[in-house]
């Protein structure tokens, strides 16, 4: 299937996977990008879970990124795949989401403050890390909110999905 709005593409066939941890993971083709369908599960050593969401997958914090395992050809999201991202999906958060027309089915997953032991956005927000630095202990991060453009911004000490990435 192909969808098309404007002159971006996101194009999504029948479900294609990928083996990261013992896991299979779907995938979809995004732009010219392959991008995870759900938010990962690897049970990273000071990972954690939303014990009332386990659906959301697992948040990791900013020291944790570097541990990812990423299979041959993926990489951690970096800025770049991130506008790209939102390039592609014609910067319609919408678009993105678990009921939008892309596969990339990003959940209100939210994010945890470790800081106040609290969860925050969960049912409003898609928060995920990008493996870019924007300064010492910030990475970029996409935030996407229903009926709302879509949002790069950079982000601290919190614990939040992430996704892997895939040049087509």
């Amino acid at each position: 299937m192909i969808l098309t709005h404007g002159a971006n593409s996101i194009s999504r066939g029948n479900q294609n996977q990928v083996e990261i941890g013992g896991r299979l993971y779907p995938y979809v083709q995004i732009g010219n990008q392959l991008w995870l369908a759900e938010n990962l599960e690897l049970d990273i050593t000071g990972s954690i879970k939303n014990a009332e969401h386990p659906e959301f997958g697992r948040y990791y914090n900013y020291s944790q990124m570097d541990a990812i395992p990423c299979p041959q050809g993926w990489r951690l999201a970096t800025y770049s795949d991130l506008q790209s991202l939102d390039s592609n999906a014609n910067h319609s958060s919408d678009r993105l989401l678990v009921s939008g027309d892309s596969g990339f089915n990003a959940m209100l997953c939210g994010e945890y403050y470790s800081n106040f032991n609290t969860w925050d956005g969960v049912g409003s927000v898609f928060r995920m890390w990008s493996s870019t630095e924007y300064v010492a202990y910030n990475r970029y991060q996409l935030a996407l909110y229903p009926n709302n453009p879509i949002q790069i911004g950079f982000g601290a000490e919190t614990y939040r999905p992430v996704r892997l990435v895939k040049d087509a």
